[in-house]
């Protein structure tokens, strides 16, 4: 996994230098252990979490997850993440910031604009085939919060394998999962990161920096022009919604 950088690209400055003293390590292969198993399981945890906070808050145990799951991590940039969404996170909020209503995209097709939609979506449902990856959550394959729930599946494939001393499945999974950060994730995560500067749905930021942490910024430049959620500022606070309404 390429080390974090700072400066440079559309992605590589403000994000980069706001991520890289987060302190957390990347995507990497696990020796079997005791600790290791439950360093995998920490970050399974916490990728899912991560997931979660990309979700539209509107189920009524959605709280309720993201408390549960926060508890399981010590992770602390993903726990400020989740108390951050537990504080302010709103539907209205949600949908003021991310498109098709608000101005931020989550999905990878946005900004990569330079390939072929189809092409491009059957290469990611071909990662998630392989490893049968069946998210329950109704989005398309190349949204963030479906991304993020293949690493946390393949990081929990990886700890099952070690515990039951197959190291080359867990290679596998580990393998898959630093493949699929370093083609699809890093470039998707950094483009958000970027949108959310200075958004009023600040958790949001917060989740998509924690993505950039553990995964890198990319330094490929972006073929779309990025939105500015910080613009709709004043539009969010005359939402309508209330801070941690449903």
């Amino acid at each position: 996994m390429d080390e974090l950088v700072s400066g440079g690209a559309v992605s590589g400055g403000v994000v980069a230098r706001r991520v890289e003293s987060g302190g957390s390590e990347p995507l990497a292969t696990t020796h079997h252990s005791p600790v290791a198993t439950d360093q995998l399981l920490q970050e399974t945890a916490a990728w899912r979490l991560i997931g979660l906070l990309f979700e539209v808050p509107t189920a009524a145990d959605w709280r309720q997850d993201v408390n549960a799951l926060a508890s399981e991590i010590a992770a602390e940039d993903v726990q400020q993440a989740a108390q951050a969404a537990i504080l302010d996170a709103s539907e209205g909020l949600y949908h003021a910031a991310i498109a098709p209503s608000g101005r931020v995209s989550l999905r990878e097709v946005t900004y990569r604009q330079s390939m072929t939609p189809g092409q491009f979506l059957s290469e990611i449902a071909a990662f998630y085939k392989a490893f049968a990856y069946q998210p329950s959550l109704k989005e398309a394959p190349d949204h963030i919060a479906i991304q993020i729930g293949f690493i946390s599946y393949l990081r929990m494939k990886e700890a099952f394998s070690l515990v039951h001393g197959n190291a080359e499945e867990a290679s596998i999974a580990a393998d898959a999962a630093r493949k699929f950060a370093d083609e699809h994730l890093k470039t998707l995560a950094s483009r958000v990161a970027e949108a959310l500067q200075n958004c009023p749905a600040r958790y949001l930021q917060l989740a998509a920096e924690a993505v950039v942490r553990r995964v890198g910024v990319s330094t490929c430049p972006s073929d779309a022009v990025l939105p500015n959620c910080g613009a709709i500022e004043e539009d969010c606070s005359t939402c309508g919604a209330a801070p941690g309404a449903e």
